[in-house]
Order: C-alpha cells, then structure tokens, then sequence
C-alpha cells in the first residue's frame, strides 16, 4: 500500500505502562506490513507508574528514528499535547488515537484510503455508522455516549456521526490550523477540533471503526466533560461572540470584549483608511483597510499570548493578560491618520514642523478617548498596560 507519504502518530499517555508495548507493537506491525512510512511521537504527562521508562525501552527496541519522545512536566491536558506533539512531527499527514488499546491500528490503512479517495482534509473513525460499534460498555454508558452526540449535533452540528470519537487522520497543515483555533482544554478538545473544522469548511470524510472499552486503566473521558463543553458551546452561542470570514486566516472568532471596541464609531473609522496609503492607485488590488488589518493582528496576538500560557505556565500568564495583549493588538493603529503612514512621514511633518508624531502616539490618545466615549468599562491598570504594549514599553 506504499502512498509516499509519511504518517506521524501522535500518541498522548499518561498511565499506559500496561498498554503502551501493545499499542506500539500493533502500529509498527500494521505500518511496516502496508509499507507506510510512519513516526510514532509519545508525549507523556510525567506519568507516576513509569509510563516514560517503557516508552524508553520501546525506543530502543524500534528505533528513534521510529519512536520519538516528547515527555512533558506534568500533566498538561490532551489539547496542549497535541500542540507540542505536532511542533516535532515530520509527517505531512498526522494520525491521532488513544493508547488505550481502545482503538486497533487495523484501521489506519482503511483511513487513509478514505483520505485518498477524494483528497479529505480529515478523516474520523466512527462508531456509529454501518459496520462501526462500541464493545465493553454497559447500556447506561452507550446512552450517554449517544445523547452526547445527539445533542452536539443539534447544538453545534459538526457535520460528523461521532463527535466524542477521537481517532482521526488530518492532514498536518489542517491539523495545525484547526488548533490555533481550538480554545477547549482537556478531552473536549477533539469536540471542538470537528466544530471548527466545519467553521472552516475543510472536507471530512468517515469510517466505521470498533471502539473497544479499555483493557487495562481508567476512562479518562467522562459524561460531566462532554456535557460541560456542550453547555459552554450553548452559552458562547447566546452571547454577543461572533465570526469573521478572514480570507488570510479563515474564521476569526470575535469574542464579546473584542467586539465592545469593534462597534465604536472610533474603530469603525479604520474601515476607511487604506492599510497602504496612496498605493491603490498605481496597485488597484491593494485596496485593504486598518479595519480588517488590525482585526488580523488581534487574531495573530491571542493565538500567540494564549500558545505561551499553555506551553509556559511558569510565565502565570492569566485570562486577563490574554485579554489585553489581544486589545492591543485590536487597537494598536487607532491612532493613524487620513493615507496611513504618509501622515506620519510627510502631513505632519509639513503642518507641525518640530513637533516629532507617531501613529502610536494617537493610539493612546484614541484609545483613551474611545473607553471614556462609548462607557466601556475596563480597569484603568488594563487601559495602561494596553498602552505599554501598544507603544512597546517594556
């Protein structure tokens, strides 16, 4: 079955001593019997049975080229290991599954001919189409499960069967796309990876696959997470949150405290103010505002700040901080004036001879007077530490 393509497995563990020699041995198997290139990445949470010290051994026996570990401090949650796990895979497609046995790698080569069939962006085993199942569960688990998925479906409709399901190919710049968006900590993060996989309109396609309750260990999924994402899911959907179609970064999402500085008559301003001055009328394609320029940066500013408080907790970086570093991306040309920079450089040079201007000198000054206008109401050490970062005060 030789595709050409290199596979990474991305494999979190936290307590899979018993199963991880198991799972591993079934993937080389099925990897090497199909001829698919293929690198297995463990990242283990610090596991206390010495899940690390098999994961080493199997290292040995495989090869590092084969078997590559990323262990991590402690135990960080599902959705910052795969984070971490995809900074470190070389695979052009990513395959993500539990190491609890509860999936059997038998599947992968039906996965990828699935990809292949009609070039998906994704492709998600499912339990719940002809020729899937569960085994192992009582009546009340499978009555869970089900009305969890029925429930998102109504909700959030992710155009998949299996929402809760979490054995899934992606292909690696999907994959990163969809988790710079994805906000959700813990085991509902591959809930929301689906949710925002439609939000960005890449293609799915499904498979039947058996899911087999663990042999040895705990669920670490519980009914109390998947009903507490629906529940957020609900209540984000009656707020004032809302999504932009970006055509560099695809969906944005607006959150509330964004949108409160949005809908000001002081950041509406920037929809008339071309990002690069006067060059539209030599290049007419060129005709971008500081509207949707600074929306973008405020996007790009919250992926960063919100990476770093999930990869670097030592920094005790908080919501609030988070809040801030994205309103200061947001309002961080408010201040420009009529052409953009050939304000700065030429008009005001011209009119007040002397006097030395900068944009983010009317940033503050616009920022100020838009918070004290519209009655938004923020603590005044967040408006100084907008300005900070906005001026780059350090």
């Amino acid at each position: 079955m030789s595709t050409g393509n290199k596979y990474s497995v991305l494999l979190p563990t936290y307590n899979e001593r018993d199963n991880l020699p198991i799972i591993i041995r079934l993937l080389t198997k099925t990897f090497e019997d199909n001829k698919i290139d293929y690198e297995i990445i463990i990242i283990d949470d610090a596991s206390p049975d010495g899940t690390l010290e098999v994961a080493k051994q199997l290292q040995a026996i495989y090869g590092e080229n084969r078997i590559i570990l990323r262990p991590r401090s402690g135990k960080l949650g599902l959705g910052t290991a795969y984070i971490y796990g995809i900074k470190n895979a070389t695979g052009n497609f990513v395959i993500i599954m539990d190491a609890d046995m509860s999936h059997h790698p038998k599947d992968i080569p039906f996965f990828i001919e699935k990809q292949q069939s009609e070039d998906f962006d994704i492709v998600t085993g499912s339990r719940y189409i002809n020729g899937g199942g569960v085994y192992g569960w009582d009546l009340k688990r499978k009555l869970i499960s089900r009305g969890a998925n029925f429930l998102a479906d109504i909700l959030l409709n992710p155009g998949v069967t299996d929402l809760t399901g979490s054995f899934r190919l992606y292909k690696t710049s999907v994959l990163k796309r969809i988790i710079e968006a994805t906000v959700s900590k813990g085991y509902v993060f591959q809930m929301e990876m689906m949710v925002r996989a439609r939000q960005f309109n890449f293609t799915i396609g499904e498979v039947p696959i058996t899911f087999v309750d663990r042999v040895f260990g705990e669920s670490k999924l519980g009914a109390g997470e998947i009903i507490g994402y629906l529940k957020a899911e609900e209540a984000h959907s009656t707020k004032s949150a809302k999504y932009l179609k970006d055509p560099i970064y695809g969906t944005i999402k607006l959150d509330d405290f964004v949108l409160e500085f949005i809908d000001t008559p002081q950041f509406q301003r920037l929809r008339y103010l071309k990002q690069l001055g006067v060059s539209n009328f030599v290049y007419p394609g060129g005709n971008h505002t500081r509207f949707e320029h600074s929306i973008g940066v405020s996007h790009l500013a919250k992926i960063l700040v919100t990476t770093l408080m999930e990869l670097q907790p030592e920094l005790g970086i908080s919501e609030r901080d988070v809040q801030c570093v994205t309103l200061a991306g947001l309002c961080h040309d408010l201040g420009h004036g009529p052409f953009s920079h050939l304000f700065d450089g030429n008009f005001m040079k011209s009119a007040r001879p002397g006097i030395k201007w900068e944009h983010e000198q009317g940033s503050e000054m616009m920022l100020d007077y838009l918070v004290k206008e519209n009655q938004i109401k923020i603590p005044y050490e967040d408006v100084q530490f907008i300005k900070d970062l906005i001026y780059g005060e350090p």
